[in-house]
């Protein structure tokens, strides 16, 4: 069965509806279409019958048949010790300095940071990762393209084995115009998420509905008040307003 699921997420690049809709049909398939499976599929491949596939992830509308991903996968056992981050793919010099400080408590903290990626990892948004602390990328684009792409990165982190990398597609871009499979992906595995900045764009907006509907908790950072940023509002709206990095500790 596993071997199904995972066909028809290669097949269907992650669309949940279209995997659903296959399995609820009992689309027929041949021995030669599993076996056409490489190896290196059938490891990147995590699905909902596995053991070691998030309780928690499970509890989100249409939790993923098959996720794939690349790295420590225990790290999604720190499910408690973890912390989803939204910041600007392109932020700006107050928000570099901001998330470097926060990003050197966390790593003493041992905290497990997620970022939610819905590009590569661009030259400014490299400037504010710590390849020493324990990192989850949730993409949008395939595995193994990401991979290829931002292979000097990746290798940064892997020297301390501190990576973990999570799509729901290996080989075709998933078909996420608003980015709703990736956002529920990501408030699925997050416990609480901080925002640096954030920003007026279809995938933020998106991600914080998400984790609305999801309940998590949501913390901001303030921002000079004529800033094109989204953290203010979401202060006025009921995210907890966050100076220091410690105060986060207070609500694990």
């Amino acid at each position: 069965m596993k071997k199904i699921l995972l066909y028809f997420a290669i097949k269907h690049s992650g669309v949940w509806d279209s995997i659903y809709k296959s399995l609820e049909k009992k689309e027929k398939i041949s021995i030669s279409d599993v076996e056409g499976l490489t190896p290196e599929v059938q490891t990147a491949a995590v699905t909902i019958l596995d053991a070691n596939y998030p309780i928690w992830l499970k509890e989100i509308p249409k939790p993923p048949f098959v996720f794939f991903h690349s790295g420590c996968i225990d790290f999604l056992k720190s499910y408690k010790r973890s912390l989803g981050i939204l910041i600007n793919q392109n932020p700006s010099k107050y928000q570099i300095k901001v998330m470097k400080n926060y990003l050197n408590y966390f790593a003493k903290e041992k905290i497990v940071v997620i970022f939610m990626i819905t590009e590569g990892l661009n030259e400014n948004f490299a400037k504010i990762l710590k390849y020493d602390i324990k990192t989850i990328f949730v993409i949008n684009s395939p595995l193994r393209e990401f991979i290829e792409e931002n292979s000097e990165v990746i290798k940064k982190y892997e020297k301390n084995n501190n990576i973990l990398i999570i799509a729901e597609n290996y080989y075709k871009k998933l078909l996420d115009p608003e980015f709703k499979y990736q956002s529920r992906l990501f408030s699925g595995i997050t416990r609480q998420t901080l925002v640096i900045g954030g920003s007026r764009t279809l995938s933020f907006k998106t991600t914080i509905e998400s984790l609305i509907d999801s309940g998590k908790e949501i913390y901001a950072i303030p921002e000079e008040i004529y800033s094109n940023n989204f953290s203010n509002n979401l202060i006025k709206n009921g995210a907890i307003l966050i100076e220091t990095p410690n105060e986060i500790l207070n609500y694990f």
